[in-house]
């Protein structure tokens, strides 16, 4: 009877235990790696490193009340502004994506629409799937000679960040 009693208590236990969300530390992370990745972009021409910062981002949950185990990730921007020199956003794209592809990142063409490409690049870092997205302008575009950079951590759980209020 002390075993079964035991042996009940061990499992409601257990059904409160909720997975370890590595979200704040994936804020911290992500803007890093924007924070990095914008000071790999060519300075020739010299360019303006903005950093735009990291927010926490929630996935489809089942209910608007706010859970701990509720999908999220972290994901941060920055930005490269070049001014209105003409080809400066394509060559920085094309010298950011020969320093991603060096370091081990995988690249692929997500999408181009009206002169702005957006190229991909994965990387497992430390057992974790990490994202960056780099866009950039053609060079015939009329737009500003800028480059967008766009990381995202792998997912994790809500857990009790306070990012989120």
């Amino acid at each position: 009877m002390v075993a079964l009693i035991a042996l009940i208590s061990l499992v409601i236990a257990g059904c409160g235990v909720q997975p370890k969300s590595r979200l704040d530390e994936y804020l911290e992370q992500s803007a890093q790696l924007a924070r990095e990745t914008a000071e790999m972009a060519p300075q020739d021409p010299p360019g303006t490193i903005i950093e735009e910062g990291a927010e926490a981002r929630i996935g489809d949950t089942q209910s608007a009340e706010r859970k701990p185990s509720d999908p999220a990730w972290a994901q941060a921007r920055a930005r490269v502004e070049y001014g209105a020199v003409e080809g400066a956003s394509a060559a920085a794209g094309a010298a950011l994506a020969e320093s991603l592809e060096t370091a081990g990142w995988a690249p692929g063409r997500v999408r181009e629409v009206d002169g702005q490409v957006a190229d991909g690049y994965r990387k497992t870092i430390d057992g974790d799937r990490w994202y960056i997205e780099i866009v950039w302008t053609r060079p015939a575009s009329a737009d500003a000679q800028n480059i967008l950079i766009l990381t995202v951590s792998p997912g994790t759980t809500r857990g009790d960040t306070e990012v989120l209020g």
